[in-house]
């Protein structure tokens, strides 16, 4: 049997002394900050002792990043750093018990700074207790609210029982405004027109 060679059905290159290869390579979308967070939280893996790893409904997401657009001014940087100067960091801002336990579980996970760090940390804290204690209950009752709230009641309930906002500068209503803003953005649910049958 004779083989069959390939070289017929390359197309010779024309090249002079001295060109170079150049690869056509398809540039990669630039994510901005908020679709960058957005991306680390549908990349996380929820973890429980005992059971399957599952990750978190958009409307938690969408909840979440609400209050995290409120956080950072809408600026999604998980470099942000309090506004009027205060201890606050991150995308959570972060200060006292949860910056000292988010450090160190940076540490113990070896992992950079970055949003991505900064959600595992949160997720983490919420389903396992990692990290600076927000109370049993509170866990609790946050894991019900992102396992069957709407992305409003996530923001909320994630305000009041994590983030812990001053009342003066809490801005709820914002949170939750935000968060069906993000929700409609990621889903498209905003692209969706009711337009009446014709029969």
């Amino acid at each position: 049997e004779k083989s069959q060679s390939f070289e017929g059905f390359l197309k010779p290159l024309k090249m002079n002394k001295g060109d170079k290869i150049k690869p056509k390579l398809k540039p990669k979308p630039i994510l901005n900050n908020e679709e960058q967070v957005y991306r680390a939280f549908k990349n996380q893996n929820i973890i429980q002792e005992g059971t399957e790893p599952y990750k978190l409904r958009p409307e938690a997401i969408a909840g979440i990043m609400g209050n995290i657009a409120v956080e950072t001014g809408n600026t999604f940087d998980y470099k942000t750093q309090q506004l009027g100067g205060g201890p606050g960091q991150g995308l959570f801002q972060f200060e006292g018990g949860h910056w000292n336990a988010y450090d160190q579980y940076k540490k113990d996970k070896g992992l950079a700074p970055s949003p991505s760090a900064q959600i595992s940390y949160v997720l983490d804290n919420i389903f396992n207790g990692t990290g600076f204690n927000i109370g049993a209950k509170n866990r609790m009752n946050l894991i019900r609210i992102l396992s069957n709230g709407s992305a409003e009641e996530v923001a909320d309930a994630f305000a009041k029982l994590f983030e812990r906002p001053k009342k003066e500068t809490a801005k709820y209503d914002e949170r939750k405004l935000r968060a069906n803003e993000i929700f409609n953005k990621f889903n498209n649910k905003s692209l969706e027109v009711n337009i009446p049958l014709p029969y």
